[in-house]
C-alpha cells in the first residue's frame, strides 16, 4: 500500500522542450534538439538498499556503500520517450538520422559512460541511464538521532530530499526538502530543512511551515512518516536532477559539433565518451 502511494503521488519530471535550429554549412539540414528534464526518486527498502520509485529500472544504491563515504549506483533506471514530430518526418527524409547524447548543463546525476536504448514502438524510445548518487558528507542522521538507517542528503545543486508527510488525518503528501552542502546553515522556508527535523518519529519543531503538494502548511500537522505504517526511514526521498540533451542529425561525426552552452566540449567538461548513435523510424507491420 505504501509503495501504491509513493508511486501515485510521485511523477517522473519530463518536459521535452524541442525545438529546430537552420544549419547553414553545405549539405546540412536542420539540427533538432530536444532537452529532457529527467529527474529520479530513490525509496529506502529495509532490504539495505535504495530503489527507484516511479522510473523503474535495475538501479540500486546499497547502504554499505553510502555508509564507506563512496556512494555508487548500480544498475540503470529507465526513460520512455516519445520522439516528436519533426524527428518522426526528418526520418521519413532521412534515413540516416543520427541522435547524440549530451549535457545541456554541467550540472547533472548521469553517468554519460554508460547508456543504452531500445525502440518500444512507434516512434518511442526506451533509455537506460546509469545515475551518478552525487551526497553530501553529512547524513540527515547528523540532525536527527535515533534513525536506525544512514539517510543521505542531497545537495540542492544535484536535486533534493523528498519527505513523505502524514497529517493527522488524511492522505500522504510529498514536501520538499532543501540543504546546501557549502551552506548547512542556510534554511529556504517553506523548504524542508534537516535542522527542523524534531526526532526520530518524524515530527518537527514548533513554528515551522512546509511546503506539502505546493500548498504552505503548518508543519506541526504532520509527521515525516506514519507510526505503525511507514517509518521516517521508509518515508525519506533521494532525489536527483538529470538533465540530458538530445541532439537530432544526419550525415557523418563532422556535420554536427557538440557544445557546452556556446563554447566546444574540452577535456575539461567533456562527458566521459560521446554517446552518437543511430536512429531508425520504427513501423508497425
Amino acid at each position: 500500500m505504501k509503495k501504491k502511494i509513493l508511486i501515485s503521488s510521485l511523477a517522473i519530471l519530463i518536459a521535452g522542450l524541442f525545438v529546430s535550429a537552420p544549419s547553414y554549412a553545405a549539405e546540412r539540414t536542420e539540427v533538432y534538439t530536444a532537452d529532457l528534464y529527467f529527474s529520479c526518486s530513490f525509496g529506502h527498502s529495509s532490504s539495505g538498499y535504495w530503489y527507484p520509485v516511479a522510473n523503474g529500472g535495475s538501479a540500486r544504491i546499497y547502504d554499505s556503500s553510502i555508509e564507506s563515504g563512496s556512494p555508487v549506483c548500480s544498475g540503470t533506471v529507465l526513460l520512455g520517450y516519445t520522439l516528436p514530430k519533426e524527428v518522426v518526418k526528418a526520418l521519413k527524409e532521412h534515413p540516416d538520422l543520427k541522435v547524440r547524447l549530451e549535457r545541456p548543463s554541467q550540472i547533472s546525476c548521469i553517468d554519460f559512460g554508460y547508456f543504452s536504448y531500445r525502440f518500444t514502438g512507434p516512434g518511442s524510445l526506451d533509455m537506460a541511464f546509469r545515475i551518478i548518487p552525487v551526497l553530501c558528507a553529512e547524513t540527515l542522521n547528523d540532525y536527527v538521532n535515533g534513525l536506525s538507517a544512514a539517510i543521505p542528503l542531497v545537495d540542492y545543486n544535484y536535486g533534493r530530499n523528498i519527505y513523505v508527510v502524514y497529517p493527522l488525518i488524511g492522505k500522504s503528501g510529498l514536501a520538499q526538502g532543501f540543504y546546501s552542502e557549502g551552506y548547512t546553515g542556510w534554511i529556504s522556508s517553506p523548504l524542508v530543512h534537516p535542522s527542523q527535523i524534531k526526532d526520530c518519529k518524524g515530527h518537527f519543531k514548533s513554528g515551522v511551515t512546509i511546503n506539502v503538494d505546493g500548498e504552505n502548511k503548518n508543519a506541526s500537522l504532520y509527521t515525516i512518516g506514519r507510526k505503525g505504517t511507514a517509518s521516517m526511514e521508509e518515508s525519506v526521498l533521494l532525489h536527483f536532477d538529470c538533465p540530458v540533451r538530445l541532439v537530432f542529425y544526419y550525415g557523418g561525426p563532422e556535420d554536427y559539433s557538440p557544445a557546452y552552452g556556446d563554447d566546444p566540449w574540452t577535456s575539461d567538461n567533456a562527458p566521459s565518451e560521446e554517446k552518437p548513435f543511430s536512429l531508425r523510424l520504427h513501423r508497425v507491420r
